[in-house]
């Protein structure tokens, strides 16, 4: 991954802030999310989280962290509704089976479309909708 035009790169958040990530076609912002997102493996360095040494050999180990992101490419499972994709590698589980809690999916998506302005049926399967349909 590194290559003799590499550079040192450093990187502090503090809670709550929401970082943007811009950069030209090439320039290492896939790569570097990547990283954090245990999707590949550092050939040097090293990163810290929350003060501690952090290495994620997984996605799976990002997200038992609290480290998710999304990546650039659209790829939904379109047979499958908009809760559903969101919460797709987390379902929120409920009872002693442990069984999916739909109602807290429809509920927290419901959330998060608010938030973000769009007004969509939760369980709508992602194949009926548009991908510039308008909100509202």
């Amino acid at each position: 991954m590194a290559s003799p035009l590499s550079k040192s790169v450093s990187l502090s958040l503090n809670a709550g802030e929401t970082l943007g990530l811009i950069g030209q076609n090439g320039a290492g912002k896939s790569t570097l999310m990547n990283l954090i997102g245990g999707v590949v493996h550092p050939d040097s360095g090293t990163m810290q989280f929350k003060g501690t040494p952090y290495a994620p050999h997984r996605p799976s180990d990002a997200q038992a962290a609290g480290i998710a992101f999304i990546h650039q490419e659209l790829n939904l499972f379109t047979n499958l509704s908009i809760a559903e994709n969101i919460f797709i590698s987390q379902f929120p589980r409920t009872g002693f089976l442990r069984s999916i809690d739909r109602g807290a999916i429809r509920r927290k998506t419901t959330e998060l479309l608010t938030a973000v302005g769009l007004d969509l049926d939760p369980d709508i399967q992602v194949d009926r909708i548009s991908p510039g349909a308008p909100a509202g």
